[in-house]
């Protein structure tokens, strides 16, 4: 079975149904922010095994769908967030929320996306926590190859000109035997009295 950092929902199993209750002035207790859905999920994930390293690789991009409900009112949005990278920190990860607040209840919304908020500071254990499974992969493939010694690094490069030259005269060499040999045995049929040696 797949390891679960493979599949791409174990990043949306740490993010989807995280609630963010309001804490500005006058808003305490009136509503909260739930990340719903994280989709639309885009980049790449690898794992390199180069030089004796292993390294895990990963860029990716998503975006969250999110809802507020503030004094029994209920709007949604989205969240885009980009430039997820193996090891990044806040600053690497860009998060936007394309939405202009139009009344005081989304102003106070807006802010729990700001750079320096709770949704920010959640997301950032959540793909700290993904890189973590990420690199647990090892125990699943990457260990054997070490273990196996298929790892280890060769101490002469592979000419791969010079192999198909080999190769090449190889194949010529075996030719001209062949051609040899029946050069032999049509001479044999035709004079059986006749001995021939090479």
């Amino acid at each position: 079975p797949p390891h679960p950092a493979t599949n791409p929902d174990c990043l949306a199993d740490q993010i989807e149904g995280t609630e963010f209750p309001l804490t500005a002035k006058g808003f305490e207790g009136r509503g909260s922010v739930k990340l719903t859905r994280l989709r639309e999920v885009a980049g790449h994930a690898q794992i390199v095994y180069f030089q004796g390293k292993t390294r895990f690789l990963f860029d990716l991009s998503f975006e969250i769908v999110w809802v507020a409900d503030v004094d029994d009112k209920k709007f949604k949005g989205r969240l885009d967030v980009s430039d997820v990278i193996q090891d990044g920190d806040e600053d690497d990860v860009n998060m936007s929320a394309p939405f202009n607040p139009k009344t005081d209840a989304h102003a106070v919304v807006k802010e729990l996306f700001t750079a320096d908020g709770p949704v920010k500071a959640s997301l950032m254990d959540s793909i700290r926590s993904f890189q973590a499974e990420f690199q647990g992969l090892t125990e699943q493939g990457i260990g054997i190859h070490r273990n196996t010694g298929t790892g280890v690094r060769s101490k002469r490069r592979v000419d791969l000109n010079k192999q198909a030259a080999e190769a090449e005269a190889s194949q010529q060499a075996a030719r001209q035997a062949q051609q040899q040999q029946e050069a032999v045995a049509q001479m044999t049929k035709q004079n059986p009295n006749c001995k021939v040696t090479l």
